[in-house]
């Protein structure tokens, strides 16, 4: 009968005092590795140590919109229907499966100044701690609204119904920092309030005196009915005696905490059920909440963003077991900058990667590593997609040809070297005259079957004298062989060299490079290249390829597919080596793709390559491989039989800070001009 009363209309009441809000962004700790999990858990634990005042940790979760976007005009170029097509693709994506932007806010109460100066502290210590710390308006932050309507267990205001649900006992099995998510990860928006207010140890002393009391009487009275022993009464005991020593102890400090969850839904059936879910999923962790009946309105004052004590019951918590709270628990935000990957497998966030944001990534390197069939080259591809619409070129060394048809059908230019009569190299070419001669040099060397000190010699004259002959451009290897048949008829280089310098090879080799200033998009293939020729050409490769980088720097991608292939050649080793060092001085990205986890563990510019990646995305592995990864990179057990368990497009992304694991979802003209390659294979 009690459910019957009728709904009231009720005013919200302004605010005592104007609270301080800074929004604060830290990392996943789902995702975080365990050891930097239990790091950030023991900086959290001795930030609320430092605490002098009662904050609020509000949690807000918001739907995120779905982006409007016409149609490309008819003439609109690739980059700009590159867009639209994101921008549909996200429009349906999030219609269908909806999204939520999570975000924290640390919030005070600050009455006077020194209020007002303890949380300004609390807020730097945050910020020491590495998070970003931001201030924020309240008008953007959630608010009752005027006219809101009361009844037992809702709230209705304006088209939404709200609830509010109180956890009145924290976990009662041990958790890690993260749980929260089982109550975050509701997919609706909703608000989460922690309250906690320092509470001194002699006074927490006192109430749990009395609550051993309590206990110790509820035992005798058990014992007169002659009941069985209650399992939870002794286990309170003994959680009362292990806080009582160790607050005494001085080891940890007690506080008053008070968590409530809002939930915002369409109608008051699904407000109900959704309550119903937060309040089995505490259970589940053994820990209980309730719905705020007939307090409703107390309730939702209380996830408002006031930093004021909440109406409900608080409980006496220690350091221990509030550090476990820790909120940043989803890094999901609306679509922004950076290349859209997909969605986050548990949290269906968007997933964006901008490998160029310094304050993110170490650097703006890559390293994508999945076996065979996973979808790594597909991934490759979709990132340049995604950064070529944002206008951030990109070169891909191709050694299986898999992005010709990326390259052409994006308009951009394709060189296959040794599969057609146009594709030339030309070693003379590069900017430094020092470093042309070392190119050359070595380029002889290699078609040549090595070089004596004297042949060496010799070549460095003759390639001093085709450049001080050439008043047109480069000379080319042609002009090189000439001075040297010249000045040395007899010698072995020369006979050698006039192989290279006609038919086949002489086309490749021989004449002004085709390699010109790259575009958008450039690709340069070594699929049909014969074998033989290969040292040379990918020497020849390499080294435009450093010039590029230094010559012109800007945010560009460097790409290059089956790095395994390619570490075969010593040249490009070299070359690897060289741009993951340093590419980031040139405002560059390198992005190597590669099947073998021993590419990267099991060599020596591998590691290199591994220890000079912001970024890397692991794809499927099994057995041992999957194990190499989990001691390399300090993955959790779940993290590495994520990785066992991937299938084709899924990938865990590791970061400094990041363990996430993601759905590769390619918009549709991208998934076009991705699968082109495999349509004509077909």
């Amino acid at each position: 009968m009690a459910n019957r009363r009728p709904p009231v209309e009720r005013e919200p009441a302004p605010p005592a005092s104007v609270p301080l809000i800074w929004t604060v962004d830290g990392p996943d700790a789902v995702e975080l590795d365990p050891s930097e999990r239990e790091r950030r858990r023991r900086e959290f634990g001795a930030w609320l140590d430092s605490l002098v005042i009662p904050v609020q940790l509000l949690v807000t979760a918001r739907r995120i919109g779905t982006p409007s976007g016409g149609e490309a005009d008819a003439g609109a170029g690739l980059r700009e229907r590159l867009g639209q097509d994101r921008l549909r693709h996200l429009a349906e994506s999030l219609g269908r499966h909806p999204a939520y932007e999570r975000r924290v806010h640390l919030v005070v109460s600050a009455p006077d100044s020194g209020a007002r100066a303890a949380a300004e502290a609390a807020a730097d210590r945050l910020r020491h701690a590495g998070m970003g710390v931001e201030a924020c308006a309240p008008d953007r932050l959630p608010s009752v609204a005027a006219g809101t309507i009361e009844s037992p267990r809702h709230l209705r205001a304006g088209a939404a119904w709200v609830t509010s649900v109180r956890v009145t006992r924290l976990p009662g099995r041990p958790v890690e920092p993260g749980w929260l998510w089982e109550l975050v990860g509701l997919a609706a928006e909703q608000d989460v309030s922690l309250y906690v207010r320092p509470r001194p140890a002699s006074s927490a002393q006192r109430q749990l005196r009395r609550a051993e009391r309590a206990v110790r009487t509820a035992r005798l009275a058990g014992a007169e009915l002659g009941a069985a022993g209650d399992p939870r009464l002794e286990a309170g005991a003994s959680a009362i005696r292990v806080l009582r020593r160790r607050l005494a102890g001085d080891e940890v400090r007690a506080f008053e905490c008070g968590l409530t969850v809002t939930l915002t839904a369409a109608t008051a059936a699904e407000a109900g059920q959704l309550a119903d879910l937060l309040v089995a999923r505490v259970r589940g962790l053994l820990g209980e909440a309730r719905p705020a009946t007939f307090e409703q309105f107390q309730a939702r004052r209380d996830t408002l963003a006031l930093g004021q004590p909440p109406a409900g019951p608080l409980r006496l918590v220690d350091t221990e077991a509030l550090s476990t709270c820790w909120p940043w628990v989803d890094a999901g935000r609306p679509p922004g900058a950076g290349a859209l990957l997909g969605r986050h497998r548990r949290t269906g966030a968007l997933c964006q990667l901008d490998l160029f944001d310094v304050r993110r990534r170490a650097n703006a390197n890559c390293g994508i590593v999945a076996a065979s069939g996973g979808g790594k080259s597909y991934l490759a591809g979709l990132l340049v997609l995604e950064d070529l619409s944002r206008g951030i070129a990109s070169v891909i060394v191709d050694p299986e040809g898999e992005h010709e048809e990326l390259c052409r059908a994006t308009g951009g230019t394709y060189v296959n070297l040794g599969g057609s009569q146009t594709a030339a190299l030309n070693a003379f070419d590069g900017g430094d005259p020092e470093e042309v001669i070392v190119t050359v040099t070595q380029v002889v060397s290699a078609m040549c079957g090595g070089l004596g000190p004297l042949e060496q010699a010799r070549v460095e004259v003759g390639a001093r004298e085709a450049l001080a002959r050439s008043a047109d451009g480069p000379p080319t290897l042609a002009d090189l062989n000439r001075i040297l048949s010249e000045r040395w008829p007899d010698e072995r280089v020369p006979a050698l060299l006039d192989r290279w310098t006609q038919g086949g090879a002489g086309r490749l080799f021989a004449r002004r490079s085709t390699l010109t200033t790259p575009g958008e998009l450039t690709g340069i293939g070594l699929r049909d290249c014969p074998a033989e020729w290969l040292p040379g050409a990918t020497l020849i490769v390499a080294a435009w390829l450093w010039d590029l980088v230094r010559r012109d720097p800007q945010p560009r991608h460097i790409v290059l597919d089956e790095a395994g292939l390619l570490l075969e050649h010593a040249p490009l080793r070299g070359l690897l080596a060289q741009l993951a060092r340093r590419i980031r001085k040139y405002a560059g990205s390198l992005v190597f793709v590669t099947q073998n986890v021993g590419d990267l563990l099991g060599s020596t510019t591998g590691e290199i390559l591994a220890g000079n990646a912001g970024t890397l995305l692991l794809g499927s592995h099994h057995g041992h491989d999957a194990d190499r990864l989990q001691a390399a990179l300090s993955l959790s057990d779940a993290q590495r039989d994520a990785i066992e368990d991937c299938g084709r497009g899924e990938f865990l992304l590791v970061g400094a800070d990041e363990r996430t694991p993601i759905v590769v979802q390619a918009p549709p003209l991208h998934h076009l001009l991705l699968e082109a390659h495999q349509r004509r294979r077909r």
